[in-house]
């Protein structure tokens, strides 16, 4: 049982969240970094799972599973990054989620070794991610650059 308030979970969720966001963007990672980024993806996933959105846990899980996935753990990356995608495909998700899941998405395939899911989520990423504008396209664009090319 969590001695943590709900606010002391979104702000720490929202924190790490964060903190992970700015590790995944950068372009080449270390082992020590992999295994921060995975760190900080899981515990900004524990606390959104404890009192976040399904919209929050959807994106907690897109954040973990990208960061499994550059760390080359691709069964629960895609398990994952899958899960998001789904969840941002049965709702009325913006572009942006849905480009930053198939980005994800294509990560995930990635890691597992399956080119032709690779390059089909990278294509998808690419088109919805050529529809962004503004903050939206920057902080796409630093994130899908991470992504290996097909």
């Amino acid at each position: 049982m969590s001695t943590l308030t709900d606010d002391q979970h979104r702000e720490l969720a929202s924190r790490l969240n964060n903190a992970a966001w700015t590790l995944l963007e950068t372009p080449v990672l270390d082992t020590a970094q992999q295994a921060e980024l995975i760190a900080l993806g899981a515990a900004a996933h524990h606390h959104w799972h404890a009192v976040g959105t399904e919209a929050n846990k959807a994106h907690a899980d897109l954040l973990l599973g990208w960061a499994m996935a550059r760390a080359g753990v691709g069964g629960p990356a895609f398990h994952l990054t899958e899960r998001a995608r789904t969840f941002f495909e049965e709702t009325s998700a913006a572009v942006w989620e849905r480009a930053f899941a198939e980005a994800a998405a294509s990560a995930a395939c990635h890691s597992l070794g399956d080119q032709a899911g690779h390059a089909h989520h990278a294509r998808r990423a690419a088109a919805l991610g050529s529809e962004l504008v503004g903050a939206d396209a920057n902080y796409f664009r630093a994130a899908f650059a991470t992504v290996p090319p097909v």
